[in-house]
């Protein structure tokens, strides 16, 4: 694979990731009170590990992952 096929896809690959981080953390984020009655509890395990991803990976590297939504066109 050449350099430019490289970054094509990792850039979509992290740009994808990222997006749909920053959404699951955006749509958490406006259901706190639920969160806190028990939402959690009702969810499945797909959606537990998701979150769990979600939520540790803004805290990874800050520039880094400014970098990939900034630059990532």
């Amino acid at each position: 694979m050449g350099l430019d096929e490289h970054d094509r896809l990792i850039a979509f690959v992290l740009g994808l990731s990222h997006a749909l981080n920053i959404a699951v953390l955006h749509g958490a984020r406006g259901e706190r009170r639920s969160l806190r009655r028990g939402w959690r509890a009702m969810s499945s395990t797909t959606f537990d590990a998701q979150l769990d991803v979600a939520t540790r990976s803004p805290g990874e590297n800050p520039d880094l992952y400014y970098e990939i939504q900034s630059l990532n066109e």
